[in-house]
């Protein structure tokens, strides 16, 4: 019969291969062959359902059900938003209550925070967006400076990258 404590130790890193993939937090420097899943979902307390994946991914989820966070800081201040997949580092970070959005790129929808309905695909695309709602932006900096504008469709880098509060367009 193995210990309590070394039982602990083989969850927390586990090798295969010349890959090591560590669960917790640890302070310790890592290798590029390393994963570290560090504080994710570290204040879940009610919640279920949820995926996270990387370093402060939904560290600050409390009751938000049935997200996935993939990538450093992705949905990491999520507190009670429910329905989101946010893929890519930093992408969906401000998010607190939006519920139903996609985003995935690195920086998609970064300010998001009580948006819902948004699908964002591409490096900092709908990057400003605060409470912006059913939207979709594919492509690199795709309705980019949003902040409060509603049901926008942009297709294609830089599309709609000057409409801040602007709604029903298409580009």
């Amino acid at each position: 019969s193995q210990s309590r404590s070394a039982l602990a130790m083989r969850i927390a890193r586990i090798s295969s291969a010349g890959v090591t993939v560590f669960f917790g937090s640890s302070n310790r420097r890592c290798t590029s062959s390393e994963t570290v899943m560090l504080f994710a979902l570290r204040s879940n307390t009610t919640a279920s359902s949820n995926t996270a994946i990387g370093r402060y991914a939904m560290e600050q989820n409390v009751t938000g059900e049935s997200n996935t966070a993939v990538g450093r800081e992705a949905l990491s201040f999520n507190d009670s938003g429910s329905e989101n997949t946010a893929i890519g580092y930093g992408a969906m970070v401000a998010s607190d209550t939006g519920s139903f959005n996609t985003a995935v790129g690195r920086g998609a929808m970064f300010n998001t925070s009580a948006g819902n309905n948004n699908t964002a695909v591409g490096w900092m695309a709908m990057q400003q967006t605060t409470t912006g709602s059913a939207n979709t932006a594919l492509g690199r900096h795709a309705l980019n400076v949003n902040t409060t504008g509603s049901s926008n469709v942009a297709i294609g880098v830089g599309a709609l990258d000057t409409a801040t509060i602007a709604s029903f367009n298409t580009a």
